[in-house]
């Protein structure tokens, strides 16, 4: 039970496709940056990336690859939390490299 979690879209924008392939397959369409999606199934593997099914922005249902979204579920899937602060005012610890470019919101428009 329990409501679906759901998860942003930090990249400028994210192609939703019908199935969860990038090969013969035409998006849908685009979510834009800050776009909320529920999690639908996911994640799965195909075709070399992780996908998330989804639904929100005025799609139903649809597959986003899950390295373009801030997604906890998928194991290198993009989630990078903040940092932990030293409290008291301090200086937080710098954050760790990200391996994979997870945090990367200039990719091609071609996922």
């Amino acid at each position: 039970g329990g409501p679906a979690p759901s998860v942003p879209i930090p990249a400028s924008t994210l192609n939703v496709r019908s199935t969860p392939s990038t090969r013969g397959n035409t998006p849908l369409g685009r979510f834009p940056q800050g776009t909320l999606l529920q999690v639908l199934r996911g994640p799965a593997q195909a075709n070399g990336l992780t996908w998330l099914e989804v639904s929100g922005g005025g799609v139903s249902k649809g597959y986003v690859a899950a390295s373009f979204t801030q997604s906890a579920l998928c194991s290198g899937g993009g989630a990078n939390p903040a940092p932990p602060t030293t409290g008291g005012g301090g200086t937080p610890p710098a954050a760790p490299p990200v391996a994979g470019g997870a945090n990367r919101t200039d990719h091609p428009p071609g996922l």
